[in-house]
């Protein structure tokens, strides 16, 4: 499935949850999106990682305000229905479980993109005529994560940690006052550390 590596987009492939924002393969620009539920408000989204509320403060709340890393978690759970009492929120429970180190070393990569060669250019006549000058363009779309994980002490203390660098390129549709084509530029880099002590 053509979709983007984040839990907002991960979210919309549950039958019966839209999205304000279709990402194709990370062609957002790794924006959040906001994803309802039973005709839930954008607002009404429940963002925890390992049970704990990271919703934002600003605004109403309907973001985390930071982006995520999906090599640190070890699984998310999507709740759209009996939501419990401790969730002021009615529309979808996002729940990320992070991963942590055990008693082997263990690691794993991702390596995905594309470049302008991958796509198909859909400028035509009528276009042209009806005013659009250029068509949006892919110039690069890379998404590189490492993880890696295992003991410091066995049996009583983990190591974990995660690195993802994101860059998407693209030259927007139409020109800019001077004739040169807007270019929307984005790049996100993740840098995550965990330890775990058995007490």
């Amino acid at each position: 499935i053509p979709n983007a590596r984040n839990v907002f987009q991960q979210a919309t492939l549950i039958p019966g949850v839209p999205s304000d924002r279709y990402d194709i393969g990370g062609t957002q620009g790794h924006q959040e999106a906001t994803v309802r539920v039973h005709g839930s408000q954008s607002a009404d989204q429940n963002f925890k990682i390992d049970g704990m509320s990271v919703n934002s403060p600003f605004g109403d709340g309907r973001t985390m305000g930071v982006y995520l890393n999906d090599g640190m978690f070890e699984e998310v759970s999507f709740q759209t229905s009996a939501l419990p009492a401790e969730m002021a929120q009615g529309g979808i429970a996002f729940n990320m479980v992070l991963r942590d180190g055990g008693n082997q070393f263990r690691g794993f990569g991702y390596l995905g993109g594309s470049t302008s060669g991958m796509q198909s250019y859909n400028l035509n006549d009528e276009l042209r005529q009806r005013g659009l000058p250029e068509a949006a363009d892919l110039i690069k779309l890379y998404d590189a994560n490492v993880s890696f994980g295992g003991p410091i002490l066995r049996d009583r203390l983990w190591f974990f940690g995660s690195h993802r660098y994101q860059r998407f390129d693209q030259y927007e549709a139409g020109l800019n006052p001077d004739g040169s084509r807007p270019l929307d530029d984005n790049k996100i880099t993740d840098l995550m550390g965990r330890l775990t002590l058995q007490v």
